[in-house]
């Protein structure tokens, strides 16, 4: 009889252990079809849904070209403060820019005397695959979060966007758009990340409104962008 029972007992507990682990296979197999097949990133963001392109001088542009205001921002991967504030940027991107209401604009300026490679892997990224600027931005804000090593990170954001790692290799030492925005930083007074400057209507970069700062909360950025609806 207690033979029987171990048996039995034996038997149950295989039982559930296949159970778990088909369950286990079966949610892994959601996420990497959410993650991959939707195109949605950690934020919950579609970028490959929004438009996309860069301005004359080479500037990063997400949203409709026909959206009346864009917010520039000036931000360093390496900075806590920047990745702290994409929280903020992250839900101005769901409410505005997911809209056609706004755009925004990225710029890399490098608030420490630290390498460029960061800035230059995600500028050949969207270069070797178009559309991948958004995404990748996102990737390597979460990289540096946990700590980005110069030495192994790049192949590893190279794999996470399906880029040929010898390709971005090659494309590096030539990807030269941060000293463009640097200059740009300098030409306009920004001397810190993360730090906001606006545009109407596609025209000249300016200082924001008293009520926006150079570094406005969604709060901030809600009552800014009230005058727009």
């Amino acid at each position: 009889m207690s033979q029987t029972v171990n048996k039995s007992s034996t038997i149950s507990q295989r039982t559930l252990l296949i159970g778990i682990v088909v369950a286990a296979i079966a949610v892994a197999a959601v996420l990497i079809v959410v993650s991959s097949g939707s195109g949605l990133t950690g934020s919950g963001i579609d970028y490959a849904a929004l438009p996309q392109f860069r301005t004359a001088d080479g500037g990063f542009v997400l949203g409709s070209p026909e959206a009346p205001v864009t917010l520039v921002v000036f931000e360093d991967f390496r900075c806590p403060h920047c990745q702290t504030y994409e929280a903020e940027l992250e839900q101005f991107v769901k409410e505005y820019v997911a809209k056609g209401k706004a755009q925004l604009e990225f710029r890399m300026m490098m608030s420490t005397s630290r390498s460029p490679l960061m800035f230059q892997l995600l500028q050949c990224a969207e270069e070797i695959k178009p559309n991948s600027f958004w995404k990748g931005r996102e990737q390597l804000f979460t990289m540096a979060r946990r700590g980005f090593n110069d030495a192994t990170s790049p192949r590893e954001f190279a794999a996470s966007l399906g880029i040929d790692y010898n390709k971005v290799l090659d494309c590096v030492p030539n990807a030269r758009q941060f000293v463009t925005d640097q200059n740009v930083a300098i030409s306009t007074g920004v001397s810190g990340t993360p730090t906001v400057l606006v545009r109407y209507n596609g025209g000249t970069l300016q200082n924001p409104p008293v009520q926006l700062g150079p570094r406005p909360s969604i709060a901030q950025i809600r009552s800014f962008m009230a005058q727009f609806e």
